[in-house]
């Protein structure tokens, strides 16, 4: 495929191996496969959280990511519906920094074979991600703007980074 760098050329060519059939939706920029179906993996006895991250560290290569990006998973949930597919969601954080609906979808039969793979993940970040203000300062911010009489509950803040529909940050 013209565009791809040659680690994800390779990685798709793993792929196609296990299942000819498969099929890559990619992104724009060809920087990150947004869907891939088809039998993705070996069967597995493994519990799925286990399958779906040695499935993302094999495959993680696709992902034409910022050298560099401090960029980690967190199990957010995994559930097996009522004919034995599980489904396992994996929420990003970049240096510690929830990413605003960046996740990682990972489906799996009943056999242990990964069958679907969907990406939302933010793969740069052109910004600086320490803070400016300090959390104290937010809320009194966000109290002095909205006017302390409609000010129900207790404000809290947390820093998080917000996407662009190009996946990175402005």
């Amino acid at each position: 495929m013209r565009g791809l760098h040659e680690k994800q050329a390779q990685a798709v060519e793993k792929l196609k191996e296990i299942d000819p059939e498969s099929e890559i939706f990619w992104d724009s920029r060809l920087k990150i496969p947004k869907f891939i179906k088809g039998t993705l993996s070996k069967p597995s006895a493994e519990n799925p959280e286990t399958i779906a991250r040695k499935f993302l560290e094999e495959y993680g290569v696709l992902l034409d990511m910022q050298p560099g990006l401090d960029e980690s998973l967190e199990l957010f949930t995994a559930e097996t519906d009522f004919f034995g597919f599980h489904h396992v969601i994996f929420l990003q954080h970049i240096k510690g920094i929830p990413v605003f609906e960046g996740s990682v979808q990972v489906h799996i039969n009943p056999a242990g074979e990964v069958t679907a793979y969907k990406d939302f993940r933010v793969t740069e970040v052109t910004v600086s991600l320490d803070p400016k203000i300090k959390r104290e300062e937010a809320v009194e911010i966000v109290r002095q703007d909205i006017g302390p009489e409609h000010v129900v509950t207790v404000p809290r803040s947390r820093l998080m980074l917000f996407g662009t529909v190009k996946n990175s940050f402005p």
